[in-house]
């Protein structure tokens, strides 16, 4: 289940995961894409990012395919565990997408 960069799956792996966070957080998938800053969008693309890189995406491969720099990758990455920790409605939707992968 965990692509590796490169992967010819890692389209469709990718697309599942938007759709699985979409799902869950009821947010539609353009508004996970997009650049709105609602703390509960923010929370669901930090989520997609997490699990993204959790399979095996490369920062730069995320960075392309949410169209966000290397360096917001990082930065959310490195304070993912700060934010669910904080943000407990993502903490539960985040362990919830975690266990149905």
């Amino acid at each position: 289940m965990r692509p590796i960069s490169g992967d010819k799956k890692a389209p469709e792996f990718f697309a599942r995961i938007i759709d699985k966070v979409s799902e869950e957080t009821q947010l539609s998938r353009e508004s996970i894409l997009s650049k709105n800053m609602f703390s509960e969008v923010v929370d669901a693309r930090h989520i997609v990012v997490k699990l993204l890189s959790d399979s095996g995406f490369y920062n730069n491969e995320i960075s392309r395919l949410l169209q966000i720099s290397t360096a917001s990758v990082c930065k959310i990455l490195n304070h993912f565990p700060n934010r669910i920790e904080h943000r407990k409605m993502a903490k539960i939707i985040y362990n919830r997408i975690v266990e149905s992968l």
